[in-house]
């Protein structure tokens, strides 16, 4: 197995969609650090924004809403549409004799892992690493404004606060080490990103052609989530519940959160995929 997936990998990277992607990911990641070091170029470092704030994946980030949407699009180029391209070029039976049909199926979802998680991944830690580079780490400076800026807390009552609060997950790690924190954002995102790449290759294996329409269940999930959004913004209640996938893996203190919903959104995913693989590969065997 690991050396069909090897073999597969390295026929990834050097496909024109997986450099495509992973091309148009950086673009975005070093175009927003290039970006707020740009606008913040007259101000005193120490008063300029926050290493963690210039994150591409954090909440101020006013073009968030368009990276999100081109996400799935993202996620789908790598390798996630490698079958289609084989039966177009006639050459999956080839594979198929060769590889076996278990390996050939099992290969290429894991390279479409792989695959839709490197070209979100790695520019994300790029962006990341830029930042602490152009950017100073102010929490010192303004703690108060920074902290209330997350948590909803005004200043004036920050400084009586002693409990971490419970609407930033691993909250105590993200005001301890933020750079840490981020990271772990950024692989977060990454991981769920590239289960969804499993799961538009599992569709794509089923369709004859524009296998790049695999990507639409999640545009459709991500564009719903952000219509929510408002109204995730405008809770003052735990009792609500925020649909929209996409906060979950964002920097953000917004209200009505439950981790269990990306969770079991995850695993859903991966039983879907897992079982559309599974139908494929015996339809195969049989033939």
């Amino acid at each position: 197995m690991m050396k069909t997936f090897k073999w597969q990998f390295k026929l990834m990277v050097n496909k024109v969609n997986f450099k495509t992607a992973f091309t148009a990911m950086m673009l975005m990641c070093v175009g927003y650090t290039v970006y707020n070091v740009l606008a913040y170029s007259t101000i005193d470092k120490t008063a300029s924004i926050d290493s963690n704030f210039a994150y591409i994946f954090y909440s101020s980030n006013q073009l968030l809403p368009i990276l999100v949407m081109l996400l799935p699009v993202i996620a789908v180029l790598p390798f996630s549409t490698i079958h289609t391209a084989n039966k177009s070029l006639h050459s999956s039976p080839i594979y198929l004799t060769r590889l076996g049909v278990k390996q050939y199926y099992c290969s290429q979802a894991l390279c479409s892992f792989a695959g839709s998680f490197l070209v979100i991944f790695i520019p994300l830690v790029t962006n990341i690493i830029l930042n602490n580079i152009f950017f100073e780490n102010t929490k010192f400076d303004g703690w108060n404004t920074y902290f209330a800026a997350l948590t909803q807390i005004s200043p004036k009552l920050l400084s009586q606060q002693t409990d971490y609060p419970n609407t930033i997950i691993w909250a105590k790690l993200f005001f301890e080490n933020p750079v840490l924190y981020t990271l772990l954002s950024a692989f977060a995102v990454s991981f769920f990103i590239g289960i969804w790449g499993i799961f538009t290759y599992s569709i794509s294996i089923w369709i004859e052609r524009f296998a790049i329409l695999s990507a639409l269940p999640l545009e459709i999930v991500i564009f719903v989530g952000l219509q929510q959004s408002s109204e995730a913004e405008a809770s003052i209640s735990h009792t609500f519940i925020n649909l929209n996938i996409m906060d979950y893996f964002t920097v953000n203190s917004l209200m009505g959160k439950n981790y269990f919903i990306p969770f079991i959104f995850s695993l859903i995913l991966l039983m879907i995929s897992m079982i559309l693989i599974h139908i494929k590969r015996k339809g195969d065997q049989l033939e």
